[in-house]
């Protein structure tokens, strides 16, 4: 009986979480210069997926009349629906107004994909996926270019979105196509002679700093950990991390690197092509929502890497950002422990490809380039700059974005400050919502 009812439980999230609606994003889409191919392909693609159950929408920055009138010059009044109302003008009251529909048929936002037709970059389809990922719309992005495959693509992300999330990262549009290196290799001499006489990863405030560190990047990606083998050994590091993000890479190192460049470069057979990279530091947390910004700045941004700032009032044991003012975002270069303005280095680094941080770190390590005796991910970005001043990579190809609030775990009392911070946070958010 009790193997029945878990059955039922989960047939039941199942059908919880079906796709069941696909809304076409058809503001790239002009009636008039369609290439014939492109226009057949998504005829193709509609009438498959309608035959296969799925109810299909099209939306617009146009008003309703006008986008009827556009998908019935394509061709694609029998597959495509649009909302029965007449003040639409925009891409969100379209999607606000489907939503609105389909709940009243026991339909919610996790049944629903937003196929956009365009490539992100263009201002107007980068706003339509931020207002997407506003009301927790699942999005497929397609570029027009590879539109022979459309109906493949679209059905990869239904079975994406549709499948069990096993790990702690919330489902993003990239759809596993991310690498995120986390090295933990750091000496923690000082916390093994600090009053908690253990390693930094395994001390607790509520869970261990470990579960901080890592559940902070919050989203779905293939995570790879490079790791001291004695603190899988000892601590069984690599189960924890296991647990969190199951089918992560981890990488056990028996020695020390000469640096976090090198730690990292331990996973170059994972990180060496075109996908994006995440490089992050395991002693720190930031207050920020991690999808949000590396959308940003895939489909916001031509920049090739992006550091992520924090405001800091002078505290020179950070390294620092120099800009041509105090708006710009562009970077120009990175003052080591010298405080130039208020733009700290997080060890935060967005990589476009990461094949480019392995060819950067690769020519810093070949001239030996170090501080503080190592070879560190930061000076890697010198690299880069390095090429924009010789006109090699265009001007704004580094650039920076400020997280919301920065906590270091260096120190014995800083992991004491961000763990009071974090209780008086919660505290402050309780009494808001009781006043509300």
């Amino acid at each position: 009986m009790c193997h029945y009812v878990h059955l039922l439980n989960y047939l039941y999230l199942t059908i919880l979480k079906m796709i069941r609606v696909i809304i076409f994003n058809m503001c790239s889409v002009d009636e008039n210069c369609i290439n014939e191919n492109y226009k057949n392909s998504l005829h193709s693609t509609f009438n498959d997926l309608q035959s296969r159950g799925y109810t299909l929408y099209a939306v617009d920055n146009i008003s309703v009349k006008d986008l009827n009138r556009k998908i019935l010059t394509l061709g694609f009044r029998s597959f495509l629906k649009t909302p029965e109302y007449n003040d639409l003008y925009c891409v969100k009251d379209y999607y606000l107004k489907i939503i609105l529909n389909t709940i009243n048929h026991e339909i919610n936002t996790s049944n629903i994909l937003v196929v956009d037709l365009g490539d992100g970059v263009a201002v107007g389809m980068y706003n339509n996926i931020k207002i997407c990922q506003r009301l927790n719309l699942n999005v497929c992005l397609l570029n027009a270019s590879t539109y022979e495959s459309f109906t493949e693509k679209i059905l990869e992300s239904i079975l994406y979105y549709q499948d069990e999330n096993k790990s702690i990262g919330k489902k993003t549009l990239f759809q596993k196509s991310i690498n995120i290196v986390v090295p933990i290799m750091g000496d923690n001499t000082r916390f093994l002679r600090s009053s908690y006489g253990m390693e930094r990863s395994l001390i607790a405030f509520g869970k261990p700093i470990l579960s901080w560190v890592v559940g902070n990047l919050q989203i779905d990606a293939n995570y790879i950990f490079v790791i001291r083998e004695h603190l899988c050994r000892l601590h069984k590091i690599d189960k924890i991390l296991e647990s969190m993000y199951p089918g992560c890479t981890i990488i056990q190192s028996e020695s020390k690197t000469e640096g976090n460049a090198c730690s990292i470069l331990l996973a170059e057979k994972y990180i060496n092509n075109d996908n994006p990279l995440i490089v992050v530091n395991d002693n720190q947390w930031l207050q920020w929502d991690v999808e949000e910004y590396i959308t940003d700045f895939l489909l916001g941004t031509k920049s090739h890497l992006q550091l992520i700032t924090f405001i800091c009032c002078g505290d020179n044991s950070f390294h620092y950002i120099k800009t041509e003012d105090s708006n710009d975002k562009n970077v120009l270069s990175i003052m080591l422990n010298t405080p130039v303005n208020e733009y700290a280095l997080a060890e935060v680094y967005f990589w476009r490809n990461g094949k480019d941080y392995v060819k950067y770190t690769h020519r810093m390590n070949s001239q030996n380039k170090r501080i503080f005796g190592e070879l560190s991910t930061t000076l890697v970005t010198n690299e880069v700059l390095d090429d924009i001043k010789n006109n090699i990579l265009p001007q704004g190809s580094v650039t920076h974005r400020i997280c919301d609030k920065y906590f270091p775990f260096r120190e014995e009392h800083e992991l004491k400050s961000f763990y009071q911070w974090y209780i008086d946070d919660k505290r402050d958010v309780r009494i808001k919502s009781i006043l509300k």
